[in-house]
């Protein structure tokens, strides 16, 4: 597992730059992908509810993984890993942080449309 984790972290670090530009280019996404799918209908809705869900596992991946272990009081272990990285209030620490919110937000928003009274076809009960 030290010999998987060091791999890991090694193609992380190599590439570091790429892969905070992918997170952050695939959260934008997620933020289009929601408001568009709460917005339409039909076929596309299935393909935006399908892509939400898709990317909600990428950043699940990518939260959980050997670098997204939860460290000392729920911070990642992601923020912690390298000496240059902050904390949580740290912009570039934050992101991390905040997964767990993010991947949160389909099933509060279908929960809150639910108790306010809409239904499939976003029309008030």
């Amino acid at each position: 597992m030290g010999r998987l984790r060091s791999g890991y972290n090694a193609f992380i670090e190599r590439h570091d730059v790429a892969w905070e530009l992918a997170m952050a280019v695939l959260a934008v996404v997620f933020v289009v992908v929601g408001f568009g799918g709460d917005a339409s209908r039909g076929a596309m809705r299935g393909a935006l509810e399908t892509a939400d869900l898709v990317l909600t596992a990428i950043f699940v991946a990518e939260f959980a993984s050997l670098r997204g272990r939860l460290g000392p009081a729920g911070v990642p272990a992601r923020a912690l890993d390298r000496p240059r990285r902050a904390g949580p209030g740290h912009p570039r620490g934050a992101g991390p942080a905040l997964a767990p919110a993010c991947t949160g937000r389909s099933a509060i928003w279908s929960a809150s449309s639910v108790t306010a009274g809409w239904h499939s076809t976003g029309r008030a009960r």
